[in-house]
């Protein structure tokens, strides 16, 4: 998880750049959680890295949103294959 929102946040963009020495094949997401931690839900922005060194970029997000107070952060949804590393950033505005 990323952390929790002590305000509502508006979701603006998902960027991610992955690194190694095989072509990645993962899929990451944003996800939110209620207050507790619980189940999360999708809160959309998703990108599939299928190269490597390459800026992807998901300004689609289907629910916008994170409510006061609900945990949210980065998922991996499927690995075929492993990057060494991959930085993602999650642009909001409050």
């Amino acid at each position: 998880m990323c952390g929790k929102a002590t305000s509502a946040l508006t979701l603006v963009s998902l960027d991610c750049v992955a690194k190694g020495t095989s072509a990645a094949d993962l899929i990451i997401k944003v996800v939110e959680y209620g207050p507790a931690g619980e189940t999360g839900s999708d809160a959309g922005g998703q990108v599939e890295l299928d190269a490597l060194v390459t800026n992807y970029a998901d300004a689609t997000f289907g629910d916008t949103g994170i409510v006061d107070g609900n945990w949210w952060g980065i998922e991996t949804v499927s690995t075929t294959t492993s990057p060494d590393w991959v930085h993602c950033q999650v642009e909001f505005t409050r």
